[in-house]
């Protein structure tokens, strides 16, 4: 029994071990060879128990049931799984995120919600926007802003106050692709109870909300990419109206000192780092450094 035990417990150490090493912490799914083998162990150990005992036979097979009622109940939204330990799939995007909850699979069920739900303007931050279109689906609403448009585009400019339907996705909630909670511009909504949740992974809000971030951030993607095709001029005047929403939000000072120097507008530019820079300096340590170090280069070059 010995030598088994070791052979089903030393691929899982070893496995856990280099996987917690690589320091890589973006899903559950980079340790699923390590369940395989703990779910071994655990039918090992419940048949050992049952064969001394009818007790714990029945509660072996009690569990095993409670399992499977547990799946089925969720059928077919598997991915947000969590069992009634971990309070259910519900409460699944508020301990995991990522590609643990959300990973691109709820459209059909928000198309459904929306045609349950019509004559509200809406308004969408999805995770998996632009790579999937919600518009492929049927869906109708503007794409809010996102760290996946700010690398590649798609997002509308927004106003500062949006008022209708407000949906989004768990991992846009969680904010796990930024680097800081102050860079997630849905960080608000995460003190809201939603309207309703679509398939475990999108939340529903129905009234207005000051999205000034989503706004703010909407306006500078759009400006880089306006940069991008040549047009400094009307970059320029986005990045300007995004500082105008709040002189105070470093994401617009930044962007508005690297697009007026792209514009070679350098006294705008310096004004606008050094308005960054201030801001920077008021972060949390661990998220200073690097901010302040490439806005003290900016100002350099100038």
């Amino acid at each position: 029994m010995g030598r088994e035990l070791v052979y089903v417990l030393m691929p899982a150490v070893f496995y856990l071990a280099v996987a917690i090493a690589a320091g890589m912490n973006i899903g559950a799914r980079h340790i699923l060879p390590v369940y395989v083998f703990v779910f071994i162990l655990a039918a090992a150990g419940i048949a050992a128990l049952g064969a001394g005992s009818r007790n714990w036979a029945w509660a072996g097979t009690g569990l095993v049931m409670a399992h499977v009622v547990s799946a089925l109940m969720v059928f077919p939204n598997y991915i947000a799984y969590a069992n009634e330990a971990w309070g259910r799939p519900a409460n699944v995007h508020t301990l995991l995120s990522d590609a643990n909850v959300d990973w691109a699979q709820q459209l059909y069920q928000v198309k459904t919600w929306q045609d349950q739900h019509p004559g509200n303007e809406c308004w969408f931050a999805y995770f998996a926007y632009p790579e999937i279109d919600p518009a492929t689906y049927g869906i109708h609403c503007h794409h809010l802003p996102s760290a996946d448009t700010f690398w590649l585009g798609g997002a509308d400019v927004i106003p500062a106050t949006i008022t209708g339907d407000v949906l989004i996705s768990a991992g846009d909630l969680s904010g796990c692709e930024w680097s800081s909670d102050w860079q997630n511009p849905y960080l608000s909504f995460q003190q809201l109870k939603p309207d309703a949740m679509i398939d475990y992974g999108v939340m529903a809000y129905r009234g207005t909300f000051a999205v000034k971030q989503a706004a703010i951030l909407s306006r500078v993607q759009n400006a880089y990419e306006l940069l991008r095709g040549g047009k400094a001029p009307e970059a320029l005047a986005l990045v300007r109206e995004a500082v105008a929403i709040d002189p105070r939000d470093l994401s617009s000072q930044t962007a508005l000192g690297n697009v007026a120097a792209a514009a070679d507008q350098k006294d705008e530019a310096r004004t606008a780092w050094t308005a960054a820079l201030a801001l920077a300096q008021k972060l949390e340590p661990d998220e200073q450094q690097g901010q302040v170090q490439e806005l003290e280069k900016h100002l350099g070059k100038l």
